[in-house]
């Protein structure tokens, strides 16, 4: 019973301070997103050339705006995820470290906290890497559609 309750707590624990960094990102880190939002408007302007690209059947310039996204996208990519994962594992770190006193019966509840807290990431990442890939692959196949008319 005190295993349910430590996962629902820390469950629990774990959504409202991502809800905090959330917030703490936008105060902190407001130049930084600035930067990061011109760089998704780049990504964006990228990506419709390169789908301008495929319409005009120029593989060359497809793959250049491909490698230009790619370069831009992890870029981003592990900006953000520094960003928001240092704030909320700096936010989560008084309950990581508390949680061996609320819940003394669990050895090694640190250790819980923090795999709980990754698992959770881990998921929420691939849940949206997928939901992407499907969209990216509805206008693919829209795209495609148009080129067999």
């Amino acid at each position: 019973m005190t295993y349910i309750l430590f996962f629902i707590f820390t469950i629990l624990v774990i959504l409202t301070v991502e809800k905090l960094s959330q917030k703490f990102v936008g105060l902190i880190f407001k130049k930084d997103l600035k930067e990061m939002e011109e760089e998704q408007e780049k990504l964006i302007e990228y990506h419709e050339l390169s789908l301008l690209a495929i319409a005009m059947n120029d593989k060359l310039a497809y793959k250049g705006f491909n490698e230009m996204m790619n370069e831009i996208y992890w870029k981003l990519f592990f900006r953000q995820l520094i960003i928001t994962t240092t704030l909320f594992f700096l936010l989560l770190s008084p309950y990581m470290y508390f949680s061996g006193f609320l819940f003394n019966e669990i050895q090694n509840s640190f250790s819980l906290v923090f795999a709980v807290a990754i698992i959770y990431f881990m998921s929420k990442n691939v849940y949206g890497y997928a939901r992407e890939i499907l969209e990216l692959r509805k206008e693919v196949r829209l795209i495609e559609s148009r080129f067999e008319e």
